[in-house]
């Protein structure tokens, strides 16, 4: 059964990371903060930005499978990967 997880896992914490580094990136690229209508729409049309969402979005669902397909014994310390 680990060997169906581990690859499941890392490719769930590489999507993950990955979307936190897009993050980095697209939040510098648009610039200061400011809650204004041009500073959502410049970070909304970032692909960086648009391409984190998608990371974490796959990312979640993956976890949904994990969690319910794997014990959770099994799967929670898989989370570790990726820090």
């Amino acid at each position: 059964m680990i060997l169906k997880l581990l690859p499941i896992s890392l490719i769930q914490c590489a999507l993950l990371t990955g979307g936190q580094v897009l993050m980095k990136y697209g939040l510098t690229e648009v610039g200061d903060f400011s809650f204004t209508w041009q500073y959502f729409r410049r970070l909304f049309t970032n692909w960086q930005f648009v391409c984190c969402g998608l990371c974490f979005a796959a990312g979640s669902v993956l976890w949904m499978y994990i969690v319910k397909n794997f014990p959770f014994s099994m799967a929670y310390p898989m989370v570790s990967l990726s820090y």
